[in-house]
């Protein structure tokens, strides 16, 4: 099969739920309160985050939908995709990767994963930039600098951590 072929994202369920042994699992269906978004045949698996902090969701739809606290990220039906999305589960539930979220004042910026295993300011900063830049949103790079942000960094399994940049 090729990398960019279509798959069935509910034939992968098993497979994922298989990586996924360690944490408690539950798996949703659109029966259930909160979950009434899902198709038929479409499931939500929420993993429990074993320390302080969110648990991290994964949607099954006709995509795939990695949610982690105010995080998220689609990949699309391909074997390419899916094998980015079990790539990236592995590194968050190993720590060697964390999630990033910017505010202006009240106002979300963006959110983005970073593969470190440790904060570092400069860093960081570094990789809002590239993203922000690869996004065609200077701007918002400007806005940072002149009003401040807020960084709301998190590991999994650890209470976010907040990282300010003041503005000029």
């Amino acid at each position: 099969m090729g990398k960019t072929e279509k798959i069935r994202p509910a034939d992968k369920i098993q497979e994922l739920q298989q990586s996924l042994k360690g944490p408690e699992i539950t798996t949703h269906l659109n029966d259930e309160e909160g979950y009434e978004y899902l198709e038929k045949g479409h499931v939500c698996m929420e993993v429990q985050n074993p320390g302080a902090g969110d648990n991290l969701f994964l949607d099954v739809e006709d995509q795939f939908t990695l949610s982690f606290g105010e995080w998220d990220s689609q990949y699309a039906a391909t074997e390419e995709d899916f094998r980015l999305l079990c790539e990236d589960l592995n590194l968050l539930l190993n720590r060697k990767m964390y999630t990033v979220v910017v505010y202006v004042k009240d106002d979300w910026i963006c959110s983005l994963t970073v593969r470190e295993k440790e904060i570092r300011k400069n860093n960081l900063l570094d990789h809002i930039r590239d993203f922000l830049h690869s996004a065609d949103c200077d701007a918002f790079i400007d806005l940072m600098q002149k009003e401040g942000a807020s960084i709301r960094c998190t590991f999994w399994g650890e209470k976010t951590k907040k990282v300010h940049l003041t503005g000029r």
